[in-house]
């Protein structure tokens, strides 16, 4: 095999400035140590939002989708289990839950 040394020397050498120690290790590779960079925070996830709402005229829970044509600019929404559909114009920053909050505040108007 090798006649190498088995063991690993570790070095201190004090930086020019009042920082921190740098440490060189492995010297049988003979490997440049580095000041290790701190590690940049995990992202926070954004929470889900939902896809499927509940029918305002039927009451059915998570039976409404929405389709959202973002080259048409328009969306609709439709219920799975009665007859009702909303429709109307978009942006590029609009989520599905916009759409519902549009059609739940249509309803309101056309109540009101």
């Amino acid at each position: 095999g090798s006649a190498g040394p088995n063991f690993v020397a570790i070095f201190y050498f004090l930086p020019p400035s009042n920082s921190s120690w740098i440490w060189l290790r492995d010297a049988k590779t003979r490997r440049m140590g580095k000041r290790k960079s701190s590690k940049p925070p995990p992202k926070k996830q954004a929470a889900k939002l939902d896809t499927m709402f509940n029918c305002p005229f039927c009451n059915s829970s998570k039976s409404v989708s929405c389709n959202i044509d973002h080259d048409k600019e328009m969306a609709n929404m439709h219920c799975s289990q009665c007859p009702m559909k909303f429709e109307c114009r978009i942006t590029h920053l609009t989520e599905p839950i916009d759409v519902y909050h549009n059609w739940l505040d249509k309803c309101e108007e056309a109540n009101a």
